[in-house]
């Protein structure tokens, strides 16, 4: 089983803050909150699929967790993405 441990300590970050270092878990973090604070823009183009988000943007989309995974995998380091379920517009039904 991966955990947050398992992955390198530390990125350098692209997205809004560029430039910025920070640890894996706090990427991760940070790519979750992109995803709520978009979610109604992202659920409407994406509802059911799993996204991958990357230096906040959505860089995938695929049907499954599985394609997602081993579609960014192969472009991108883990911990250097998140894979995230588009099951609803509700915020009420994630959890981080």
């Amino acid at each position: 089983m991966m955990t947050l441990n398992s992955f390198p300590s530390f990125y350098v970050y692209y997205g809004r803050n560029k430039g910025r270092i920070m640890d894996t878990k706090e990427l991760l973090i940070h790519y979750y909150s992109y995803f709520m604070d978009h979610l109604d823009e992202i659920f409407e183009k994406y509802k059911g699929q799993f996204v991958v988000i990357k230096d906040d943007a959505v860089v995938g989309a695929y049907p499954s967790e599985a394609e997602a995974y081993s579609a960014s995998v192969k472009k991108y380091a883990l911990g250097e993405f998140l894979i995230q379920e588009c099951k609803s517009a509700d915020r009420e039904s994630y959890t981080q």
